[in-house]
């Protein structure tokens, strides 16, 4: 594994409550939220 710099348009925000996996080479992250509502 190797990592490597998104690339990304806008502001990314702060992330809370989610989960992620490894498979293979490829690092996936899903759900979430701002933690606030």
């Amino acid at each position: 594994m190797e990592w490597s710099q998104p690339q990304i348009q806008g502001e990314v925000n702060a992330r809370a409550g989610h989960a992620g996996a490894v498979i293979g080479e490829n690092w996936y992250i899903a759900g979430g939220g701002d933690n606030k509502s």
